[in-house]
């Protein structure tokens, strides 16, 4: 019934349609079901988010996230991987990721990382370059 009364016509008669809906006895039950209506519209809406969030996940959207991903991934070792964090981490990298990217930036952050650190594990780092740059390195013996 709101419906015809609101549906054509200027926004003031409108209004006045509403108002004297309401005042000429009009029921807070028909209020209540809009209102519900509303809410769980929104509740869908909330619902469908949360699915889109947790589905978009897989795609990470910050740097270090994309260096978690890529280092599993990759199938480095869990020594491998605390390290490589912990290298990221100690040279406070915002796009750790980079460092994988070419054998010359590998060896500069480890090199940083060297420096910065005692004791790093060098050998460790070693493996790691020639698994992350083995195809690289074939690449150019090759040609």
């Amino acid at each position: 019934m709101i419906g015809l009364l609101a549906a054509f016509g200027p926004l003031s008669e409108r209004m006045e349609a509403i108002r004297n809906h309401f005042t000429a006895g009009g029921r807070w039950v028909e209020v209540a079901v809009v209102l519900l209506t509303l809410a769980g519209c929104l509740f869908v809406l909330a619902v469908i988010h949360r699915v889109r969030d947790a589905a978009g996940r897989r795609e990470p959207d910050k740097p270090v996230r994309m260096f978690r991903v890529l280092l599993s991934d990759l199938g480095f070792t869990p020594r491998q991987r605390r390290i490589l964090r912990a290298m990221a981490a100690d040279l406070k990298l915002e796009h750790p990721t980079v460092m994988l990217l070419s054998p010359r930036l590998f060896a500069e952050q480890a090199i940083a990382w060297g420096k910065m650190r005692g004791g790093a594990p060098t050998d460790e780092l070693k493996t790691i370059a020639r698994q992350v740059f083995q195809s690289l390195i074939a690449e150019k013996r090759a040609s």
